[in-house]
């Protein structure tokens, strides 16, 4: 053990879908500690409901393209009571994400074609951190982090619809998949499809409560208060408000709908 955590460019992230002032926060924190007290980790806590797959998934690809090679995820997410407690393991640009088989790698990944291995759940009880993520990562560096060498592949993976733009009358219907924290709404358009669509004709974002005609690179490219539509982590649409809460300003929330209009 002492060899394996000695390895300083190792990095655990610990993704959690609970709050600092949950106990599990601080014992997790222990648990990975005691594990491997020489790995660097980073603490991710996010306030997202339980169960709730998609904007898990969106939350996750604000962030897998910001960490370094050989950064381990612990996609610590709580299941619903009426799941099977299964667990997977992936590859994904030197990265590996360790997690539930619950449907949110596959909406996170759904463009990316990786491989998924099984996670072994034997001596599981309750606690999937220290009896399955843990000794999951533990198996993987043991190996020289070849997944084919101590894992089975995954040959089914609990798999869940993505939301998809509609297009009638060369209006583009989105759907809002995502509410942060402060209130930054992320929708199910990537800069690729919009590029594709608007094909660098005037184009406007609009609803009963705002319409945006630019794309801005950063939040003061608008005035404070103001609202504005930028594409950031993720590559995902987010319409924003500088200094502001966009979700409660324009009555946006999971599930609202936006159009997109672009000249021909």
């Amino acid at each position: 053990m002492e060899s394996i955590s000695a390895n300083n460019q190792l990095i655990f992230h610990y993704w959690i879908d609970f709050g600092t002032e949950s106990i599990d926060y601080s014992i997790g924190q222990a648990q990975i500690y005691s594990a491997f007290p020489h790995v660097k980790t980073i603490v991710s806590p996010s306030k997202l409901k339980k169960g709730h797959i998609l904007p898990q998934s969106v939350h996750l690809k604000l962030f897998k393209d910001e960490f370094p090679p050989n950064t381990i995820h612990i996609c610590h997410l709580s299941f619903m009571s009426n799941q099977p407690k299964r667990f997977v393991i992936t590859k994904y640009k030197d990265q590996y994400f360790l997690g539930p088989d619950n449907g949110v790698f596959y909406m996170a990944f759904e463009k990316d074609h990786v491989q998924y291995f099984i996670l072994p759940v034997d001596k599981f009880k309750y606690n999937a951190l220290k009896e399955v993520y843990l000794p999951g990562i533990e198996m993987l560096i043991d190996s020289q982090f070849d997944l084919e060498k101590v894992f089975k592949p995954k040959e089914t993976l609990m798999k869940m619809n993505t939301i998809q733009p509609t297009i009638s009358n060369q209006i583009m219907r989105l759907t809002a998949l995502y509410v942060d924290s402060y209130g930054n709404v992320y929708f199910n358009l990537d800069r690729e499809n919009f590029d594709m669509f608007t094909q660098g004709k005037p184009f406007v974002f609009k609803s009963h409560s705002f319409r945006i005609d630019t794309i801005s690179n950063d939040y003061d490219d608008v005035p404070e208060g103001e609202i504005l539509a930028l594409f950031s982590y993720g590559n995902l649409l987010q319409i924003s408000g500088n200094a502001s809460n966009a979700s409660e300003k324009l009555a946006l929330k999971e599930d609202s709908m936006i159009l997109l209009e672009a000249s021909r």
